[in-house]
């Protein structure tokens, strides 16, 4: 199964208003391998093969996470429909379901998924790390684990297994996709809540302008000094969160402001925007014309030129 990583209905709403008649509606993408913008219909961009899929003992694939997907899509086309873009006031229940869907599309996509999957391999290394020395202070404790490890799943350890073949160095630890997908999502108790709980501003792109996204659409930022290495968390108190819901709407979160604000924006607040989020691009930007608002700055930051 196909699945996206970015939602088919979330793509759609960058899709260029100058479709010829008789012709799919599409989006331009500006492929960063390939230094070009090309074109695609959003059923056809952004999709991984079984992506989310989680695999049971026997090997086969469930889309339960898929399923669960569409639900939060639904509801947040269905906000975006009947109150953001009519700038109305915002439920508890609104705001949660539209922070499931930003958590969403951060944790969701290849780049995020990607460090997921380093974050799991560095602590299952230091595990790796502590059992061995554990064991090694003591030998007779790998008889003990031998026995639980078969008392709990089973499987019985072979005699000739030796302390030295615990030893770290001689392996390499890598954490299965169910285990990314699974914690990944996990985060989703944390951030939700978080989000959710913040001031935001929806910001109208002014006629003329255009927000744009990409394979990773949600940026974190936050005011620090240059010596301050700290990688900007989702949960920081100083945490501002930006994410372009469509060509003409983006959200602006921050702990910072209390309330809900519908405003629109000037062209230059719509570019610095959209140079953030070409910032943690990895592989596409998505927009609805070949030269969307902060263009040049956009590709100065990609490390490209506009000649």
């Amino acid at each position: 199964m196909l699945a996206h990583y970015l939602p088919r209905f979330y793509l759609a709403g960058f899709t260029s208003a100058e479709v010829p008649v008789g012709q799919e509606p599409f989006v331009f993408f500006y492929d960063l391998a390939e230094g070009r913008w090309r074109r695609r219909s959003p059923a056809n961009l952004a999709r991984i093969p079984d992506y989310y899929a989680i695999e049971d003992s026997t090997g086969r694939r469930h889309q339960d996470i898929e399923a669960a997907f569409a639900v939060v899509e639904d509801r947040m086309a269905d906000l975006l429909r009947r109150k953001i873009v009519l700038r109305e006031e915002l439920s508890v229940t609104d705001r949660v379901r539209i922070a499931e869907f930003v958590a969403l599309l951060f944790l969701r996509v290849p780049v995020q998924q990607a460090i997921i999957a380093d974050q799991l391999q560095r602590i299952g290394e230091e595990n790796a790390r502590r059992l061995y020395h554990f064991v090694r202070e003591e030998p007779a404790r790998l008889d003990e684990i031998k026995r639980e490890i078969q008392r709990t799943t089973g499987v019985e350890i072979t005699p000739d297994f030796s302390v030295d073949d615990l030893d770290p160095d001689q392996y390499t630890v890598e954490p299965t996709r169910n285990a990314v997908i699974v914690q990944g999502f996990r985060l989703l108790d944390t951030l939700v809540p978080h989000l959710a709980a913040m001031g935001w501003g929806i910001s109208f792109a002014p006629k003329g302008s255009s927000f744009v996204t990409s394979d990773a659409p949600v940026f974190l930022h936050a005011d620090r000094s240059t010596s301050d290495s700290r990688p900007v968390a989702f949960t920081d108190e100083d945490v501002q969160i930006t994410c372009a819901l469509s060509s003409s709407l983006a959200l602006y979160a921050t702990p910072k402001i209390e309330r809900l604000e519908y405003k629109e924006v000037t062209a230059s607040a719509v570019e610095q925007i959209n140079i953030r989020t070409a910032a943690r691009a990895e592989t596409i930007i998505i927009a609805n014309s070949e030269k969307p608002s902060g263009y040049p700055g956009l590709l100065q930051v990609l490390g490209r030129s506009t000649s």
